[in-house]
């Protein structure tokens, strides 16, 4: 079965925050690794991510109203994993 599912948060590198900016203008890009000019790979701790995840995607369903859609073409698998089920509680 296949959904219409809008793209509203981009969670990863630089490039890929500036790549999804540049596509969807409001996109809510949270970055959580960056490359520094000797190319190695600065990863911010599990715990920062989280939080730093946890709040961008809050911002990003508050921001909704000003995202334009992006709809992915292609059929793809969305896996989503937490230990906080109370997040995934519909009210």
């Amino acid at each position: 079965m296949r959904k219409n599912i809008p793209l509203i948060a981009v969670v990863g590198n630089e490039a890929s925050a500036k790549e999804a900016t540049d596509i969807i203008p409001n996109i809510n890009t949270i970055v959580v690794k960056k490359m520094n000019e000797n190319n190695w790979i600065s990863v911010l701790p599990p715990n920062f991510a989280h939080d730093l995840i946890f709040k961008g995607i809050s911002e990003a369903l508050n921001n909704l109203p000003n995202v334009m859609p992006f709809k992915v073409k292609k059929a793809c698998k969305i896996w989503v994993q937490s230990e906080k089920r109370r997040l995934f509680n519909r009210n």
